[in-house]
């Protein structure tokens, strides 16, 4: 059991730092927020990828689990998908808050020159960061959704497995 908490700490720190992250005011901080919950999402992508790689090795935490009950083998075989889903829209949800900090970008000072063109105008309307926030925390939910189901296939298979021989 020691090793299997070891293995979701790696996602632990950089969940709360998001959650953190997350939680903060962005009215009048639009860019720094963006910015400050990108980096917190960079942790937990880099978490991800480190629980989703020391829990699908064969002595990983989903090794642990009974595969000769068929739905065992089909709840493994979901989660595996869900590490790569939580992947992806982690990354999504990184360019997506890349270009609403782009919306905020301060002006350059070459805009006094008479010799220097603007920026171009961003493509689209202003960002709805609203939006963004309740997507992160709903990528938030389905991360700590998916370790409580990790946790509960493998305790259910060691319950069983000490069940069966009693």
């Amino acid at each position: 059991m020691i090793s299997t908490q070891r293995k979701e700490d790696v996602l632990a720190q950089p969940v709360d730092k998001l959650e953190r992250a997350l939680a903060a005011d962005f009215p009048g901080h639009e860019r720094d927020w963006a910015q400050v919950v990108s980096n917190a999402l960079a942790d937990v992508e880099q978490g991800l990828g480190l629980h989703t790689a020391m829990a699908e090795t064969s002595d990983g935490m989903l090794s642990k689990v009974d595969l000769t009950r068929p739905t065992s083998v089909r709840q493994v075989s979901e989660l595996r998908r869900e590490h790569t889903e939580l992947q992806e829209q982690t990354r999504s949800l990184r360019t997506q808050l890349h270009t609403a900090a782009q919306a905020f970008q301060a002006p350059h000072a070459s805009l006094g020159q008479v010799e220097a063109l603007p920026e171009p105008a961003p493509v689209g309307a202003v960002p709805d960061f609203g939006s963004i926030r309740q997507a992160v925390g709903q990528l938030l939910t389905a991360l700590q959704h998916h370790q409580k189901e990790e946790t509960k296939l493998v305790l259910d298979s060691v319950n069983t497995d000490i069940g069966v021989g009693d």
